[in-house]
């Protein structure tokens, strides 16, 4: 039995609109099938387009801020989705978005591709897809087990501090020299 609302989130630049668009219609169908599943999009008005057959009860929009705004959109989000197209632009880019999830403890769903093929441990602490289908049983295996979201948000969180942080003591000696 679920007793609250579960939200899954994206945000992203206009750069990333074929990468969330790929997923949009599916996305927008799984949520409508449940009645305590909500969407987040902090992106532009061209990207909030895409999930405009949403109703504002399954819909929360936050247009694009600051790094402190985003920091806020995520702390209101309980899965985090990162879809990326296949091109090259994406095959270049970074694992910045399971960072960002793991650190504000969200599970992180991400696509089977480019940057999130070698980050943590799949399944433990990050969700790989690679199609639409994939992506909405993934979020259906995480809105049925809450148990699996809070493990796969809290062991991205515990990677991420064991794997991806840099030494502090050292950055503030180095820091103290100036």
């Amino acid at each position: 039995v679920l007793f609250r609302s579960l939200t899954v989130g994206w945000g992203g630049s206009t750069r990333h609109a074929e990468d969330i668009a790929s997923i949009a219609a599916a996305l927008v169908k799984w949520v409508m099938a449940h009645d305590k599943v909500r969407l987040a999009i902090m992106a532009s008005k061209s990207i909030q387009l895409l999930f405009r057959d949403l109703p504002p009860d399954k819909l929360v929009i936050t247009s694009p801020g600051s790094l402190q705004d985003y920091l806020t959109f995520l702390d209101g989000i309980d899965i985090g989705i990162a879809p990326l197209s296949v091109n090259e632009f994406n095959a270049c880019r970074s694992d910045v978005k399971f960072l960002e999830y793991a650190s504000r403890g969200v599970a992180p769903v991400c696509s089977r591709y480019g940057p999130y093929l070698d980050v943590a441990e799949e399944e433990k602490s990050i969700l790989l897809f690679e199609t639409s289908d994939e992506l909405v049983s993934h979020l259906e295996k995480l809105r049925t087990n809450r148990e699996l979201g809070l493990n796969l948000a809290q062991y991205a969180q515990e990677w991420v501090k064991a794997n991806r942080l840099t030494n502090l003591q050292l950055w503030d000696r180095r820091a103290a020299k100036y």
